[in-house]
């Protein structure tokens, strides 16, 4: 058998902080419904079902300290890249305005509540544009 991606784990201090977020800002949905946000702060565990498709979990209690460079990163393709920083950085997102970014960067690097790097890029991307979204890519509309 073939391995294939199940899921993107974010390793969290703080869960509910986490689950507050990511939600609001991918308008996503917890796997189980019929449980609430005090079993998974118990459980230290929540799969959100992303509106386009695929999923994203997140796992509390994980990590003290995420470090500045990371070799990993989730990339949130966005209808309107500056609305969608903006409301990243309204629920509590940080701009990493010191990247090393290109004169013609089509993406913003912000870093979640416990320092996860994360990219909104614009979805004029070719392959975007072109629908070659894979399993774990996420698509933030502004709608």
């Amino acid at each position: 058998m073939a391995l294939s991606v199940y899921s993107t784990v974010l390793n969290t201090r703080d869960l509910q902080r986490s689950y507050a977020f990511w939600s609001e800002l991918l308008g996503a949905r917890p796997r189980d419904a019929d449980q609430g946000l005090d079993d998974f702060v118990a459980n230290q565990w929540v799969t959100l079902v992303l509106p386009g498709g695929g999923r994203l979990a997140l796992q509390g209690g994980t990590v003290e300290h995420v470090e500045r460079d990371q070799p990993i990163h989730l990339d949130l393709v966005a209808d309107d890249r500056d609305t969608e920083v903006a409301r990243a950085t309204s629920l509590g997102a940080e701009l990493v305005a010191d990247w090393p970014y290109p004169d013609d960067a089509d993406y913003t690097v912000l870093r979640d509540l416990d320092g996860h790097l994360f990219c909104i890029v614009d979805a004029e991307l070719p392959d975007v544009a072109a629908g070659e979204l894979g399993a774990v890519d996420v698509v933030v509309s502004s709608a």
